[in-house]
């Protein structure tokens, strides 16, 4: 039904980072199935960069055992891909997210329109996890600001830094009056890529209910918010 699941066995809880990494993972998957649109893809010089994630914790992401990941696309919209993402246990949504994905022309490094072998390959369910991105400028009383360097371990095959260690930066950023709350809500927007070698400066700030967070380098590479469970 255009669905693509996968059943996982883990001995741990899952981290805000995993959580990410999984979803991105299984993403990868279900589209290496679409040979003739990576085919296009590669003669065309395109590929799928991520823009926007919105990530909800539902349950206790204790999940050691037997769990399922379920992915599908949910819809087009001019330049934008909707995917959507599940993990589930015992029947219990334990995490859902939305993402926004575009495509990038890697010549020119321009966006590019959804091309048609796109919408013909990609069965769309309409259903959707969210149904809008929430708009939101990282500022305010900076409350923890820290320096990163990027390591090489940190690019992925598209030679600029994995999303999933944009997470991995800002929970390090949180400040120590947090790192004991339970985090609700992530909202991550990418706005420019991370290469490497590169210094980043990742900065938190206070928000009503909520921490705000920059990731900057000479540009302004990223912005999130966590909010967390009362």
């Amino acid at each position: 039904m255009g669905k693509y699941s996968k059943k996982i066995i883990s001995e741990k809880n899952l981290s805000l980072k995993e959580i990410l990494r999984l979803f991105i993972e299984i993403s990868g998957e279900d589209s290496a199935k679409k040979a003739k649109v990576n085919k296009y893809f590669a003669d065309n010089f395109l590929t799928w960069m991520i823009y926007k994630w919105r990530i909800e914790i539902l349950g206790n992401m204790n999940v050691s055992g037997q769990f399922t990941i379920r992915t599908w696309a949910s819809g087009y919209e001019k330049i934008s891909s909707f995917r959507e993402f599940e993990i589930i246990k015992d029947e219990k949504i334990l995490a859902k997210a939305s993402t926004v994905f575009v495509i990038v022309n890697t010549k020119g490094k321009k966006l590019s329109a959804i091309p048609k072998i796109v919408t013909d390959f990609y069965l769309v369910l309409n259903e959707r996890n969210f149904e809008d991105f929430p708009r939101f400028k990282a500022k305010g009383k900076i409350l923890n600001e820290i320096s990163h360097e990027v390591l090489k371990e940190e690019i992925d095959n598209n030679h600029h830094v994995n999303n999933f260690y944009y997470i991995e930066w800002i929970l390090k950023a949180l400040p120590k009056s947090y790192k004991k709350e339970k985090i609700k809500e992530i909202n991550i927007t990418y706005m420019k890529e991370i290469l490497y070698p590169n210094t980043l400066k990742i900065t938190a700030f206070e928000g009503e209910n909520r921490l705000y967070f920059s990731i900057k380098s000479e540009d302004y590479n990223a912005r999130a918010f966590l909010s967390f469970y009362n």
